[in-house]
């Protein structure tokens, strides 16, 4: 008689993130959240001044704060994207990203709340991607970013190759 205690035949716990298919939605995730990053980070380095101009917009930040956001997150962006592409440093960089949709999803939260209708600021008005992901800071952004957050933290619970 056998009885199923959660265990496999190596008589190691059954975890679902080591199934082919929970390390296909692992890569999945993980090469999405980085291409997007990627892109966006790189749309917003080549322009700087109109990245600005789009966090003003939200009207959240002090002055002096629009120009160093302006400059450091992109590059933030691109670094976490980055290492998630190579597979490196993945949970850092799932919780950097994952830390910064919560930022988005407050930021475009804020606007809709308020009635305002302006460009999300996102990077992504990049040829199709516009058509794909939008590029106003209205309901679909904020689908669009729960949705990035989501998959921020499949690949930070997601899987992790074993040790031998």
């Amino acid at each position: 008689m056998s009885f199923n205690t959660g265990t496999n035949q190596n008589h190691q716990p059954s975890d679902g993130w080591h199934t082919r298919t929970g390390r296909i939605a692992f890569h999945v995730c993980r090469i999405i959240l980085a291409l997007v990053f990627i892109i966006a980070a790189a749309e917003k380095i080549a322009r700087p001044v109109d990245f600005g101009r789009a966090i003003q917009a939200y009207q959240l930040l002090n002055g002096y704060l629009i120009s160093p956001t302006a400059i450091f997150i992109p590059w933030i962006e691109l670094f976490a994207g980055v290492l998630m592409l190579f597979n490196k440093f993945t949970r850092p960089a799932a919780i950097i990203l994952g830390m910064m949709n919560i930022v988005f999803i407050i930021a475009i939260a804020s606007v809709m709340f308020r009635g305002m209708n302006i460009d999300c600021g996102c990077g992504l008005d990049v040829g199709f991607l516009s058509y794909i992901v939008g590029t106003q800071a209205d309901g679909w952004a904020l689908v669009r970013d729960i949705i990035f957050l989501a998959m921020a933290v499949v690949t930070y619970f997601g899987y992790i190759p074993k040790r031998k």
